[in-house]
């Protein structure tokens, strides 16, 4: 009687760890997927959903490939580029300043509703050469959200979504 008490105690106790660790190896997984995911949101928003990918490749200086993909059309006021590092992505939307307030909005509401919740904190303004900036940081130096509007009417927003491997 008193082994299968220890027997089930231990087992409980081996249990508990095997789901711990198994639930912190799905978040890093899943950081990855929603990292995905988000693209596959911006492509829809932005218009360019049905829009092949240009490909190209670079090394980064830990020795790794940046794989970038780059989304343009002429229907569509916007363009995209996405990088994938080996710790991060990395999305960059560039578009017309007046078509700012509506995609910035739906851009926000797409990484908050991913699990990104880092663009609800606090909202860093500079101003500087005529050109504004807005800067969320992230939980780590990987993780922000960074907008730029230039007096010519040229608006660039880059998101950068850490994903440790």
């Amino acid at each position: 009687m008193k082994i299968s008490k220890y027997l089930i105690v231990f087992l409980a106790f081996w249990l508990q760890a095997h789901l711990e660790a198994q639930t912190m190896s799905d978040s890093l997984h899943s950081t990855k997927a929603r990292a995905l995911l988000v693209k596959s949101d911006l492509l829809n928003v932005l218009n360019l959903k049905n829009i092949p990918a240009v490909h190209s490749r670079k090394s980064c200086n830990c020795g790794c490939d940046i794989k970038k993909e780059a989304y343009t059309s002429k229907s569509s006021p916007h363009l995209l580029d996405a990088f994938d590092f080996c710790d991060s992505y990395v999305f960059e939307i560039k578009s017309n300043w007046y078509l700012y307030q509506s995609i910035s909005k739906e851009i926000r509401s797409i990484l908050t509703s991913h699990g990104f919740n880092f663009v609800n904190k606090d909202i860093l303004y500079k101003s500087k050469h005529g050109i504004e900036y807005l800067n969320v940081e992230g939980e780590d130096t990987l993780t922000f959200y960074e907008e730029k509007k230039y007096k010519k009417g040229k608006w660039v927003i880059k998101i950068s979504l850490s994903t440790p491997n």
